[in-house]
């Protein structure tokens, strides 16, 4: 794991995206596990209609990540990063002050669609600079850094929630780390030809 995060170092921006993916995918963990209980005690969806919401949302984020393969090509992943991640905060933000289902269920599923683009692109953006002989170590601290911390927007949910005893304050802690994530990603200047 030193010898990981010692090469890691060596490669422009990894350490900082290596940070940056962390938060954003405990944004995403986040979201994952409190949407339907935000779904459930904001808009009163029955299991049914959860089940039918958490569907629909991966077939989104499914569709977005082909769809996004093109623009990752034309663009570059850092690109496709920013924007999935403004977008994923932007329509978080109208999701979460939705005060009609109909709303919260647009928002929802067009959000979904920047799920599977930011995800994707995260892993071209290494895919691109990582050495090939440090592939598996590289890799593994990425797959690390999706996990190492998926514990802190959960906690930060609940707590938030118990405080204020409101779902859409624990929602807010979803946005504060897409953010995160956003301003922590590496500058363009930075990108892989």
């Amino acid at each position: 794991m030193i010898a990981s995060l010692r090469q890691a170092g060596r490669i422009p921006g990894m350490k900082r995206f290596l940070l940056a993916r962390m938060m954003f995918t405990d944004g995403l963990v986040t979201l994952f596990a409190f949407g339907g209980i935000f779904a459930a005690k904001v808009f009163f969806f029955s299991q049914t209609e959860i089940l039918i919401f958490a569907i629909a949302l991966n077939v989104t984020a499914g569709l977005g990540a082909i769809l996004s393969g093109k623009l990752t090509d034309s663009f570059g992943p850092s690109l496709v990063m920013r924007v999935s991640l403004l977008s994923l905060t932007g329509l978080g933000i109208i999701a979460m002050m939705a005060t009609d289902k109909s709303v919260f269920w647009a928002a929802s599923l067009i959000l979904g669609l920047f799920i599977g683009p930011c995800q994707s692109a995260a892993r071209v953006w290494m895919a691109k600079r990582v050495p090939a002989e440090h592939t598996a170590s590289m890799f593994g601290l990425f797959a690390f850094s999706g996990k190492v911390t998926s514990f802190i927007g959960p906690l930060l949910y609940g707590w938030l929630v118990v405080f204020t005893g409101h779902e859409r304050s624990g929602m807010a802690i979803v946005i504060i780390l897409l953010l995160l994530g956003y301003f922590m990603l590496p500058p363009r200047h930075n990108e892989a030809s």
